[in-house]
């Protein structure tokens, strides 16, 4: 099997693999790693399903979630064969928050009410707020996998030989659009002829696709897989 040419990984579980350790300190790391990956989604997951503005009870209840999840076996009964290790942690998130709400409700009408309001969180599993919650949790993924592969291609190409390849990404295709300069001006300020800028650009675009596989490519089982969750990436 291959992934943009390379060998797919034997153990098919690439950062997933980290969740299932066989000590305390793999497991540490696995969540330290698990943790970096996906903290921006599931704090945008809860601010939407609570209706939270940014702060801290948003941020205390993702906590919760990571201590609940490292101090259980939901990651161990992960079966990739499933689907996406992503889609398996929407999931969780979703009962984790609704079995967290009914318990906070039972709390308030026992007269202890926790300050951040979970009993709004709603019952009906086909209440909007839980689509628009994993819709935010999506384009949180998106902006997370784009940076950490854009940090890939930074850490690539800045510096080196093909530093100018930086600069001309970050001028054009990084930049805003309403004051994105032309080829022309880039040819211009780097010495170049248009060609090669386009050529650097293009390389550059390549760069980034491959590294933001790489990144996907660590939390899934197969190639078929990776493609679902490339197609969930760029869609």
């Amino acid at each position: 099997m291959k992934l943009d040419g390379a060998a797919f990984p034997e153990t098919t579980w690439g950062v997933v693999c980290a969740f299932r350790p066989r000590d305390a300190a793999e497991r540490r790391a696995g969540m330290e790693t698990l943790c970096r990956r996906y903290w921006a989604p599931i704090h945008r997951f809860v601010q939407a399903a609570l209706a939270l503005p940014p702060g801290d009870d948003a941020a205390d209840l993702t906590q919760d979630f990571f201590v609940w999840l490292l101090e259980g076996d939901a990651l161990t009964r992960f079966a990739p064969e499933r689907g996406s290790f992503r889609g398996y942690l929407k999931g969780l998130l979703r009962n984790y928050a609704r079995n967290s709400a009914r318990a906070a409700r039972r709390q308030k009408r026992g007269g202890g009410a926790r300050a951040v309001p979970l009993d709004d969180l709603p019952e009906d599993p086909a209440d909007p707020r839980w689509a628009e919650a994993e819709r935010a949790f999506d384009r949180a993924w998106v902006e997370e996998v784009t940076a950490r592969a854009l940090e890939r291609v930074r850490g690539a190409l800045e510096g080196g030989k093909h530093a100018v390849r930086w600069a001309l990404f970050q001028a054009y295709d990084l930049a805003d659009p309403a004051a994105r300069p032309s080829y022309a001006e880039l040819a211009a300020r780097h010495g170049l002829k248009e060609k090669d800028v386009s050529n650097h650009l293009q390389a550059a675009r390549e760069r980034l696709r491959r590294e933001a596989r790489l990144e996907l490519g660590d939390t899934v089982a197969s190639p078929e897989d990776l493609e679902d969750e490339w197609r969930a990436l760029v869609g």
